[in-house]
């Protein structure tokens, strides 16, 4: 709200008192410090890690503990984390593909 008076005052469809006017009113209702709830944006929900989660539980068939430990947490704040089931009630993986590092030495 402060960035709207203010950038209407500098636009000039606003006097320098009505700006100061409106500041004072914002302060009263406590404004200055939080704006209304009513204004609040709700967080958006990205896609990009539960579909990368999804993949490497699914088709790269790593496990929930395997996940976490790459990721250095705990499994069950792991699963909390990306909505999934606790580590005691999830199904077991299948196997991983293995991964080897390859070094070109031209």
């Amino acid at each position: 709200m402060s960035a709207l008076i203010y950038r209407a005052k500098t636009l000039g469809t606003i006097s320098d008192e009505a700006a100061t006017n409106l500041y004072k009113i914002m302060n009263m209702h406590g404004y200055r410090k939080r704006e209304p709830i009513e204004f609040d944006i709700a967080p958006d929900a990205g896609k990009l890690a539960s579909q990368l989660v999804a993949l490497h539980l699914s088709d790269l068939g790593y496990s929930l503990e395997e996940l976490a430990a790459a990721l250095r947490t705990e499994p069950e704040e792991f699963a909390e984390m990306h909505g999934l089931l606790a580590p005691s009630t999830s199904a077991a993986g299948k196997s991983k593909p293995k991964l080897q590092l390859v070094v070109n030495r031209d």
